[in-house]
């Protein structure tokens, strides 16, 4: 415990056994590492949201909207799941025309989970407002997985807005990332795309 080493002990199971030293030999400084002390304000704001769930109250809607675009995709979803248990057409017009594009997407994922087929065009439109491109690749994911839902839980859309769709997302597939291409690959193949089924065949 003393010398600084890291020891491994590998086999069992009728294979070999054997006990591994690692030390380091070089001129790095070898003391301890100083660990900064953890950001707790994210995990307290997140338990605030979740004592909110399961209530019905309208002030909870103000309280939890702003943090649907919160850096912290715990605290996202600690907002989206407080929201979705109040009344949605108190909410609904909100969610339709919010437009920072993080807050869009949660919202959108919330009223795809508690609305009806007469929220799906406006949700559609704001969405598609979104320039994917400058999303980073954890949004990026989540407008693909909006949509999937929407679409799932509201309905197919129709013809005009999957070319639309299909227009916007081909140009970014391949992605050369893979749980980018497996969720792009779904979605261009369910829109019909134009050459995603080429693509698709080549990145087998």
């Amino acid at each position: 415990p003393s010398d600084g080493a890291m020891y491994f002990i590998a086999g069992g199971r009728r294979s070999k056994s054997s006990l591994v030293r690692v030390t380091y030999t070089g001129d790095e400084p070898t003391g301890a590492a100083k660990i900064p002390p953890p950001d707790n304000q994210p995990r307290k704001l997140r338990h605030e949201l979740e004592s909110l769930h399961a209530k019905s109250d309208p002030s909870t809607v103000a309280k939890a909207w702003p943090q649907l675009s919160h850096g912290d995709r715990a605290v996202r979803f600690a907002a989206r799941t407080a929201i979705e248990h109040q009344v949605s057409n108190g909410w609904a017009a909100r969610a339709k025309g919010e437009s920072n594009p993080v807050a869009a997407i949660e919202a959108a994922i919330a009223l795809a989970r508690t609305g009806d087929k007469n929220d799906q065009t406006a949700l559609q439109t704001n969405l598609a407002r979104i320039d994917f491109s400058k999303l980073a690749k954890e949004q990026q994911l989540d407008l693909l997985r909006a949509y999937g839902l929407i679409f799932i839980r509201l309905g197919a859309p129709d013809d005009a807005f999957k070319s639309k769709l299909a227009a916007q997302l081909s140009p970014h597939y391949p992605a050369n990332d893979t749980e980018l291409d497996r969720e792009l690959c779904q979605m261009l193949l369910y829109l019909n795309a134009p050459g995603a089924v080429a693509k698709s065949v080549k990145k087998l």
